[in-house]
C-alpha cells in the first residue's frame, strides 16, 4: 500500500523523516487519486439506492463535483447509515433545494469550513467530477490549508481534553 500526503503527520513534516521518500509516494498517490478514476466501486452503497439517478440528480442542480464522504466513505458505517455527499456547486446552493434520493444527506461544500472541507478534500470518495481543474485546484487546496492546520487541532484537542 502506497502511502500519500494524506499520511503523513504533522511531526513527520517538521522532522524531516523519511521526507523524501514520503514525498515521492504522495506524489503517486495524488496523480492517482486526481485523475478522477470512479472509484465509488469501493463504497458500499445501500441496495435500494441507484448511483445514476443520484449522479443526475447532482447535475440536475449544477454540482460540478462530488464526493462521498463520512462512516461510508471510511467502510465503517451501520447497515441503515445514510449516504453522506458533500458536493461543490461553485455558487450559493442550500442543500435542502436540492432534490437527492431518499437517504442521502448533502453537504454543500462551497461554505464548509475549513475542517470539514479539509476532511472531504482528503478522504472522500470522487462521486462526481464535471469539472477535473475546478476539482483539481479545490482538493489541493483544501488538502494543504488542512494539513498546514493539523498542528493547530491538536494543540486545540490537547487544551480542551487535556484542561490546559
Amino acid at each position: 500500500m502506497r502511502r500519500g500526503i494524506a499520511d503523513i503527520e504533522p511531526h513527520q513534516a517538521r522532522r524531516g523523516t523519511g521526507l523524501a521518500n514520503v514525498v515521492a509516494a504522495s506524489l503517486a498517490n495524488l496523480a492517482d487519486r486526481f485523475r478522477g478514476v470512479d472509484s465509488t466501486d469501493q463504497v458500499a452503497f445501500p441496495a435500494g439506492l441507484p448511483l445514476g439517478q443520484l449522479r443526475a440528480a447532482l447535475r440536475r442542480a449544477g454540482a460540478l463535483f462530488a464526493f462521498v464522504h463520512g462512516s461510508r466513505a471510511r467502510d465503517a458505517h451501520q447497515p441503515d447509515a445514510d449516504v453522506d455527499v458533500a458536493a461543490w456547486f461553485g455558487r450559493r446552493v442550500a442543500s435542502w433545494e436540492v432534490e437527492l434520493p431518499a437517504g442521502v444527506d448533502l453537504l454543500v461544500i462551497d461554505t464548509a469550513g475549513l475542517e470539514l472541507a479539509g476532511r472531504v478534500a482528503q478522504h472522500g470518495v470522487l462521486l462526481l467530477d464535471e469539472d477535473p481543474p475546478t476539482r483539481v485546484a479545490w482538493q489541493a487546496d483544501r488538502r494543504k490549508r488542512y494539513l498546514d492546520e493539523a498542528h493547530r487541532r491538536a494543540e486545540f484537542v490537547s487544551t480542551v481534553l487535556g484542561g490546559g
